[in-house]
């Protein structure tokens, strides 16, 4: 199935109502430089993510609360916000989470995409400790601890502190310990771009408090 743009659409259906949908792409960007020096990216579509969600949930998050109250860009005759620089697997997990409809799917993510659905909740001001967050990584840990690799576990060091899961931090923190010589380090995974917003474990902060 094709899209209003002429490429495939793949459409989800997360929660019981679907009276509000996001739609996110697969694209190619290249940055563009006009004639008086100003950079601009453009991006190709590539494929389109239809995700049919329920408003009332959507309301509970503040990026969406604010686009949909007055004064937002999202009126109530508009049926969808586009994205096209996210990540549409990261727009899959967070949505799956905070409509409580994760599936076995969402339990065997890599830790790209867990990264790049971090982000993507500090950008819609989503608090990743809450109850439906930290339901959803206490089950991919418990589907994957004894899977993890070193480098997984420098990966999981900053999402574990995020989703304040203090068992995931200890283990890591001590495979690390135990397998890595020198001080341990957090890493961020392969194909995560870095954005303005800050993704780092901090040295003065513990877990669990």
């Amino acid at each position: 199935m094709a899209d209003s743009h002429g490429i495939p659409c793949h459409k989800y259906y997360l929660g019981p109502k679907h009276d509000y949908t996001v739609v996110a792409y697969d694209t190619m960007s290249e940055d563009l430089t006009d004639g008086h020096g100003n950079v601009h990216t453009e991006y190709t579509l590539i494929a389109a993510h239809e995700f049919a969600v329920s408003r009332d949930v959507l309301e509970q998050v503040p990026y969406f609360h604010a686009i949909f109250g007055p004064g937002g860009s999202q009126d109530n005759s508009t049926k969808h916000v586009v994205a096209y620089e996210d990540d549409p697997a990261a727009w899959k997990l967070l949505l799956c989470i905070i409509h409580e409809c994760s599936d076995e799917s969402d339990l065997k993510v890599g830790t790209l995409v867990m990264w790049n659905m971090i982000d993507l909740a500090d950008k819609c001001d989503l608090v990743l400790s809450g109850d439906k967050a930290k339901v959803w990584f206490a089950l991919w840990y418990t589907q994957q601890k004894n899977a993890i690799t070193t480098r997984q576990c420098r990966e999981l060091m900053y999402p574990a502190l995020r989703f304040n899961h203090a068992e995931a931090f200890a283990r890591v923190t001590k495979q690390l310990a135990y397998n890595v010589p020198g001080h341990i380090e957090e890493l961020m995974p392969e194909g995560f771009e870095v954005t303005k917003r800050e993704h780092r474990l901090p040295s003065s902060k513990m877990i669990g408090t």
